[in-house]
């Protein structure tokens, strides 16, 4: 046997997206409880009707095929029975002034909260129960929140959407917010899947991959993953783990319980908050968001997708989606970016030496780099030196160049 993708994602909205894509939906087999939330989310008057705040896939036939046509890129075993879709992190900053605001707030849904030394360089923090906290400090003019994945758990998603949607209305801005599709049934290999799609290098918008295993002195499997790509500032705000999460909790055998985790980082994570802030249907646009992290196509050797095809066990995944890449925006270097880096970088160091020491800035340079000729050719120069170069060619005096550019800052 193996698994079917096409009914891997499945989203439970009403039969057409409201945003006039025109994808049909499947009925949806409810779970115990899930008339009682549906009932609840009826009664906002915000809320869509017949929306509910997670994506399930109904109960499939199994059909008995021989295994030995099964190719290695399909994924063998049961079919799955449902994909939840969730935020499992999420990170922000907001400005100082709102930091009374932003804790009672989350004091209401969380409960009281105690004071503790701040953390990432901020002096003070509010610590709640579950594990979230707001640090802070006075001259930061700005507060840190962070709400880890069981405060996420337990907010659920629509309050979570409320609170996303109230704190970016007060000038927040994400630093941080992962999304998770659990897929749970019986031999779901997707790690596998993905594994064996890395080694045939089939990986793309990423760079980098691994493969965790992790064992006892016994031989017990503790532990199965594949990271996807790079954290921090090195990465591309994007860094996707396909793991196995009945493992790490102990809650199911190996391969009954895994999740597709892609964390967003800095710039990227902002985007993310805003288009799920923005969307008619958010587990729609966080599915989309999470799996257009990467991509599997066929390697040719051939540099431009279009003309590689899509790995068969990735189309089928998301062939009920439509994946979206999450680029981080790349600010251009000028004059002024670079006048700024210098000044906060670069020249306290140099000023501090020369005061105590009496030489010029000019002579501690010198002794840095000595007689080396560091200059490029014209077709190498940076924007930022031809910048320059047309600032003191337009009859500008050197005198004057310091003064124009704070001007334009």
């Amino acid at each position: 046997m193996h698994t079917d993708y096409n009914t891997m994602i499945h989203l439970t909205d009403s039969s057409t997206r409201p945003n006039g894509t025109g994808r049909l939906q499947a009925p949806v087999q409810f779970r115990a409880g899930d008339a009682a939330l549906l009932e609840g989310s009826q009664n906002k008057p915000e809320c869509n009707s017949g929306s509910i705040s997670h994506s399930s896939v109904g109960e499939i036939d199994q059909q008995s095929e021989p295994v030995d046509p099964c190719p290695p890129s399909v994924i063998r075993g049961a079919k799955l029975h449902k994909a939840e879709i969730g935020i499992d992190w999420f990170r922000f900053r907001m400005p100082f002034n709102q930091l009374h605001q932003i804790t009672n707030r989350l004091a209401k849904y969380l409960g009281s909260y105690f004071s503790k030394p701040g953390m990432w360089g901020y002096r003070e923090r509010f610590q709640f129960a579950c594990g979230a906290f707001v640090t802070f400090t006075d001259a930061s003019r700005e507060c840190c929140i962070e709400l880890t994945g069981d405060t996420c758990k337990f907010l659920g998603h629509d309050t979570l959407m409320d609170l996303m949607t109230w704190a970016y209305s007060h000038l927040a801005r994400a630093t941080r917010i992962d999304i998770r599709l659990d897929f749970k049934g019986i031999e779901i290999g997707l790690i596998d899947n993905v594994a064996q799609s890395c080694e045939r290098r089939e990986l793309c918008r990423c760079r980098r991959w691994g493969k965790i295993d992790q064992h006892t002195a016994n031989g017990e499997c503790t532990g199965y993953s594949v990271q996807l790509g790079k954290r921090g500032k090195d990465g591309s705000g994007r860094f996707v783990r396909v793991y196995d999460k009945g493992l790490e909790t102990g809650e199911m055998p190996k391969g009954e319980w895994e999740r597709w985790e892609t964390e967003f980082s800095d710039d990227a994570a902002n985007q993310v908050c805003m288009q799920l802030i923005e969307s008619d249907n958010w587990s729609q646009t966080a599915s989309e968001l999470a799996l257009g992290a990467v991509d599997f196509r066929v390697h040719t050797g051939s540099r431009s997708l279009k003309r590689r095809s899509i790995a068969d066990w990735w189309a089928k995944l998301t062939e009920s989606i439509k994946p979206v890449l999450v680029r981080v925006k790349r600010v251009p270097t000028n004059l002024n970016r670079y006048g700024s880096w210098l000044c906060r970088s670069v020249m306290p160091t140099l000023h501090t030496i020369s005061q105590h020491t009496g030489q010029s800035v000019a002579e501690i340079i010198h002794f840095f780099v000595g007689d080396q000729n560091f200059s490029k050719q014209p077709t190498d120069a940076s924007p930022v030196t031809w910048e320059y170069i047309d600032l003191r060619n337009n009859t500008v005096t050197v005198n004057n160049l310091s003064e124009i550019r704070h001007s334009q800052i």
